[in-house]
C-alpha cells in the first residue's frame, strides 16, 4: 500500500511540474538588426559598448509591470543584433506554453550595468550624448520544455520593429517644448 501511495504522489508531482514549467524564449535577432543609435543613425555596433536586456510579463502586462529575465544583460553580437541564447521566465509570471509580453531594453554601457542603473543616469544628463532605448512591447507564446511533448523556445517575431536609442534631450529643446505647450494652452484659453 505504501508503494502505491508513493508512486501516486510521484506521478502527481511530475504532472504538476509539467503543467507549471518555465516558459522559454530565444533572446536573439541573429538574422536582422533591431537597435539603431539615434546619434549616429547606424545600427548599434557589436562589442562591449552597448548592453541589452530582455523584460517580460503576463499576456496583458503593461510596460511598468515587466521584470527582467534572471540572466545578466548582454552585448550586441553583431551590428544591431542580439545573439544571447535561450532565456527562461518565472512560471508564476509566464508559464511554459503560454503567451507572454516581452520588451528589449538597450543602453550604452557607460550608463551602467543594468537598465535600473542606466535609466536614472541617462535622465540626469551627466553622461552627455549617451543613448538608451527600448523596443515596443511584443507578445509570443513561450516554449515549454516541461510539456508533453516539450516545445522549443519561442523566437522573436519577424515583425519586431527596429527601435532607436536616443540621447537625453538638450535642456534648450525641453524648454522650447514647454514654451510651445504653454502657447497652445494660452491660445486654447482665449
Amino acid at each position: 500500500m505504501k508503494i502505491k501511495t508513493l508512486l501516486l504522489g510521484a506521478a502527481i508531482t511530475m504532472m504538476a511540474a509539467v503543467g507549471y514549467s518555465q516558459g522559454t524564449i530565444v533572446f536573439g535577432t541573429a538574422s536582422y538588426g533591431i537597435a539603431t543609435n539615434g546619434v549616429t543613425g547606424a545600427l548599434v555596433p557589436a562589442g562591449a559598448g552597448f548592453l541589452a536586456q530582455l523584460y517580460y510579463g503576463g499576456a496583458s502586462a503593461t510596460e511598468g509591470q515587466l521584470v527582467s529575465v534572471v540572466n545578466a544583460p548582454v552585448n550586441f553580437a553583431a551590428a544591431g543584433r542580439i545573439v544571447a541564447g535561450t532565456r527562461s521566465t518565472d512560471p508564476a509570471i509566464v508559464a511554459g506554453g503560454t503567451i507572454g509580453t516581452f520588451q528589449v531594453r538597450a543602453w550604452e554601457a557607460a550608463l551602467g550595468a543594468t537598465w535600473e542603473t542606466a535609466l536614472p543616469n541617462w535622465q540626469s544628463g551627466a553622461f552627455g550624448a549617451a543613448v538608451l532605448g527600448k523596443s515596443a512591447l511584443f507578445q509570443v507564446t513561450t516554449g515549454n520544455p516541461g510539456g508533453a511533448p516539450p516545445t522549443a523556445p519561442a523566437l522573436f517575431p519577424n515583425t519586431l520593429a527596429n527601435f532607436t536609442l536616443q540621447p537625453v534631450p538638450e535642456p534648450s529643446v525641453i524648454a522650447l517644448g514647454a514654451l510651445g505647450l504653454a502657447a497652445i494652452l494660452w491660445r486654447r484659453r482665449k
